[in-house]
């Protein structure tokens, strides 16, 4: 059957009303198969689902199934299909729809109300429909099933006619006789209504006295019946009481058992706690030996690194004493060329001088021509003028070569004293980090970053330094070829001078006055030489401290390579150390877990014997519960014994007496030889034991009321039979107040008080002893039961059966026979 017409069109109705209310607005919806797509948000929000965006059909009834699962209507959802609704089957979306508005009449009954109320006053929704359902609902909660809950949303046969289009039956030729309604018969048996066993005719046939008679019968027989009822009840509620008493001593220590139960799981919870929490610290001892080992490693790589890096910085030194090595052979040949320009400078100082010799005698013979000259006189001030000129300026290049030199020179200094400086605060650097790093192995990561910019910096700083010192050993060069080629160029301007004044002879104090700038010259260059000597002995110093300082840093680095490893000795003893603690640990956790494993084992132990105490008692209820239909069936039974024993004459009890304990029968038979007194009195010479059973405590059917057929042979019918009674000392302590027993004189008539042992005493024993020194007991057990230790070997029946058997005890009967005899 497929899903109504009017149920879709109210629910499409009723989905775009409450879409047109929300917020934000949503399509309308002309099929419910386009639920999923553009209501499936709000459905979702309204039913408060924890997912409100949905990319798939599957996933939207999904959730809505979840949904609805967790709430009141989980016993509906049995009949969901989430899949077939996804697929856009239509009575399954029905299905989800009625059960989504279902879950809105219950959790949301107020918001649903208004809405229904709003949409049919503005005929926008057909809410009968609606009701219709919800009063089938209603019905289904009612009737407590859930068989085809969803029976309201299929079409019925007017929906199937209107569907397929209404059309006028057509008419049948059927006669009018043929629709006669049937008719019951004359008259209707007196049986159909009655619940007489007897025949109606035997009802007939009996007249109205023997009606009144079977009447007033009847009435005896219920009255008989209700007092017998009576005292059963009697007897059921006095057994009640005993039981509930019982019943109430059972809650109590069952109540105790459980507050055990609940301290026992108190006790094993915190076990697991405490186990749990010494797992956590294994975990975190194992965590910390971890990182002690990574740490080790660490140092180790970084302590390679190290080596690494001194091992460069020793090929880094290498390198700059190959380079100083260089730096001084080039100052030797420096030097070579100043020696070589100093011999240059005495060879041109002798030739100078001879020239000078020369010129004197040149002088000499040229002062007569003096006068001659004065009128070139004037011309060659000119030319003396502009050679002072240039002297001026050749003096004052000169001057800046000095100082140019003189500032290489200091620059040169500056340089290796930097370097020396460098030098000495790289190795203080490097033995601090060596010290930090052997007092503190985790900051070693971060300060060889730092060691490595640093000796970047550094190499970068040398290399620069290098680089300069090569620059200016380059410009030194050139500029030693510049005073080359001004040195040839005062050469050439000398010969110059020469030859003018071989020319002229006014040129000769011109080529004094050069001659002195010459000689000034000179003394500044051997000034100069010698400055370069002693920087080339202080460079020389310097070389020597350098390698004194290499010597030093190498011992350093066999003293520092020594404390390491010595330290490294250390750590690895340590963390020997640590690793057996760890196993010692490991060892210790491990006893410890097995010692609360053993102790959880044997609290489980306990609680399993405590559930079976409790199991144990649930059986002991149930027993109980029996022995109360037992003990119902034989207060039946004694009833009526005592009935006939209360009703029945003397010689009638003794015609059904057949027990060899009936003393009426034995008097009968024998005749009374000896008198009451002295009857009396040799019973009062036994102690008094009771021979009534108890009732509440026996487990038996010992007998059945008269008109049933009895459990036990014909002849044991006295209530005094010997077989009657279980002949159990526990039984003989525990008897009821109402047991009769065969008292002394004193205590004729009167019933013994029952036994209730408060528990094995001193006394107690002494007693039992006692007793059983004087009167042996008939069963073994009897001692050991009343005493209560149940593992003695005379409480097991089958050691009794065993052993020796005992002869039976004199009857209080073997007086009279012995008598008789």
């Amino acid at each position: 059957m497929s899903v109504s017409t009017s149920v879709v069109k109210s629910m499409l109705q009723l989905t775009n009303y409450f879409g047109s209310n929300f917020t934000p607005k949503t399509e309308t919806i002309s099929s419910l198969a386009e639920l999923w797509e553009r209501h499936g948000s709000m459905i979702a929000s309204m039913m408060s689902c924890d997912t409100r965006e949905f990319g798939t059909a599957d996933k939207f009834y999904e959730v809505i199934f979840r949904k609805i699962a967790t709430t009141s209507l989980s016993f509906m959802t049995d009949s969901l299909e989430p899949k077939l609704a996804a697929s856009g089957d239509s009575l399954e979306i029905c299905k989800f729809y009625a059960l989504f508005l279902e879950y809105m009449r219950k959790d949301h009954s107020g918001m649903l109300t208004r809405a229904l109320e709003q949409a049919s006053s503005e005929n926008r929704v057909d809410t009968a429909v609606l009701l219709d359902m919800f009063l089938f609902f209603d019905n289904v909660y009612s009737e407590s099933t859930a068989d085809d809950w969803w029976a309201c949303l299929r079409r019925d046969d007017e929906d199937q006619e209107a569907s397929s289009g209404f059309r006028t039956p057509k008419r049948n030729n059927y006669s009018l006789t043929s629709l006669q309604t049937p008719t019951a018969t004359a008259r209707r048996l007196r049986t159909a209504s009655s619940t007489a066993r007897r025949s109606p005719i035997a009802e007939a046939v009996d007249s109205p006295t023997m009606k009144f008679m079977r009447s007033e019968r009847e009435l005896k027989q219920s009255k008989a019946r209700i007092f017998g009822l009576e005292q059963m009840l009697g007897d059921l509620e006095d057994d009640k009481t005993k039981l509930s008493a019982e019943n109430r001593t059972l809650k109590l220590s069952n109540s105790d058992l459980k507050s055990d139960i609940a301290k026992l799981k108190g006790i094993a919870e915190e076990a697991q706690f405490r186990a749990e929490e010494l797992s956590c610290d294994l975990e975190a001892k194992k965590d910390e030996v971890h990182n002690i080992l990574q740490q080790l490693n660490e140092s180790r790589m970084t302590l390679r690194s190290e080596q690494r890096s001194l091992e460069e910085a020793d090929i880094k030194k290498e390198n700059l004493t190959a380079k100083l090595k260089t730096v001084t052979e080039d100052n030797g040949k420096l030097m070579k060329q100043a020696r070589e320009l100093r011999d240059l400078n005495d060879y041109e100082f002798a030739r100078f001088r001879q020239q000078e010799q020369e010129l004197t005698e040149t002088l000499r013979a040229t002062q007569d021509q003096m006068a001659d000259l004065q009128e070139q006189l004037t011309g060659v001030e000119k030319i003396r003028a502009s050679l002072k000129s240039e002297n001026e300026s050749l003096s004052a290049s000169v001057e800046e070569l000095s100082v140019a030199s003189l500032r290489n020179k200091q620059d040169a200094d500056n340089s290796k004293t930097m370097l020396s400086e460098e030098l000495a605060r790289f190795e203080e650097t490097v033995d601090k980090l060596r010290q930090e790093k052997l007092e503190a192995l985790s900051m070693a990561n971060s300060r060889i970053d730092a060691l490595r910019l640093e000796h970047s910096e550094r190499e970068k700083m040398m290399k620069s330094t290098n680089a300069r010192l090569q620059a200016d050993l380059d410009e030194e060069r050139n500029e030693k070829k510049r005073l080359m080629n001004l040195w040839n160029e005062l050469n050439e301007k000398s010969l110059n001078v020469d030859k003018a004044v071989h020319k002229s002879n006014e040129e000769f104090q011109s080529m004094g006055s050069c001659l002195q700038n010459a000689k000034r010259q000179i003394e500044q260059l051997e000034v100069a030489c010698k400055s370069k000597d002693d920087i080339i002995k202080f460079q020389e110093e310097q070389n020597k401290r350098a390698a004194n300082l290499i010597k030093n840093e190498k011992a350093i680095r066999d003293q520092a390579s020594a404390q390491f490893a010595e330290k490294l000795a250390i750590l690895k003893n340590s963390l020997a150390e640590k690793e057996n603690e760890t196993v010692t640990l490991k060892e210790n956790f491990a006893s410890v877990v097995m010692k609360h494993k053993a102790e959880l084992e044997e609290k489980e132990l306990f609680l399993q014997s405590r559930v079976d105490l409790i199991q144990r008692l649930e059986h002991e209820v149930a027993d109980l519960r029996e022995k109360e239909s037992a003990e119902i069936k034989k207060s039946t039974w004694m009833g009526e014994r005592i009935k006939i024993f209360q009703q029945a004459p003397m010689r009638g009890s003794r015609i059904r007496c057949g027990s060899p304990d009936s003393l009426p029968d034995f008097l009968a038979d024998n005749g009374p030889t000896i008198t009451e007194e002295e009857l009396r009195a040799q019973l009062a010479t036994f102690p008094r034991k009771s021979i009534a059973p108890s009732v509440d405590d026996n487990e038996f059917d010992k007998g059945t009321p008269i008109g049933f057929k009895s459990n036990m042979y014909d002849g044991r019918e006295s209530i005094c039979s010997l077989d009657f009674f279980d002949r159990s000392s526990l039984q003989r302590s525990s008897m009821r107040s109402e047991s009769i027993q065969l008292a002394s004189p004193s205590s004729a008539g009167e019933f013994k008080q029952p036994f209730t042992p408060s528990g094995v005493t001193k006394e107690r024993v002494g007693v039992l002893t006692a007793r059983n020194e004087k009167v042996k007991p008939h069963l073994k057990c009897s001692y050991a039961s009343e005493v209560g230790s149940t593992n003695s070997p005379s409480a097991d029946e089958e050691n009794i059966k065993k052993s020796k058997k005992k002869n039976r005890r004199d009857s209080i009967f073997s007086a009279f026979s012995s008598k008789k005899q």
